[in-house]
């Protein structure tokens, strides 16, 4: 066999195929998920054809499979937060509550910067560190919230 005849490809369809199993995601429902035919998914699992960013975008939108995010990503760590676009949707109870939610938040990052403050993570810390684990991605969250408020009222003050 000539070299021009084999085609490399990826083990994206290795990943393809676990992520499914693993989730139990039906070749009929991607294939309907992506508006293409269950026999070109087929392909893809098989590695035949090139696995589309549509695809995987499905997939993850699934799944929230983090090996879909390391093909991306390859050896950068990554934290993917859902943040809900809610910039124009927060009044003002929802604002205060927020408020109060990261007052509390901060407590715990304040916690964790004395944990940092001796150089030393260890076992004392790991009520402190399973705490803030806990709370990290709804501060993200709630950052962003607060953020896309913000930004939304200072626009909508700019405008005549």
């Amino acid at each position: 066999m000539d070299a021009r005849d084999t085609i490399e490809m990826s083990d994206d369809y290795t990943t393809m195929s676990q992520v499914m199993e693993d989730h139990g995601l039906t070749v009929k429902w991607l294939a309907s998920q992506i508006g293409r035919g269950q026999s070109t998914v087929y392909k893809y699992l098989a590695g035949e054809l090139t696995i589309p960013s549509i695809v995987w975008r499905r997939l993850y939108a699934r799944t929230r499979d983090q090996r879909i995010l390391d093909l991306f990503a390859g050896e950068i760590a990554v934290v993917v937060v859902e943040l809900p676009d809610c910039g124009a949707g927060l009044d003002q109870a929802t604002l205060k509550d927020l408020v109060s939610i990261r007052k509390e938040e901060i407590q715990v990052e304040e916690q964790l910067l004395k944990i940092l403050e001796d150089g030393i993570v260890d076992c004392r810390d790991a009520r402190k560190i399973e705490e803030y684990r806990v709370h990290h991605q709804r501060m993200m969250a709630t950052c962003c919230r607060m953020y896309q408020k913000v930004v939304h009222e200072f626009e909508r003050s700019r405008k005549p």
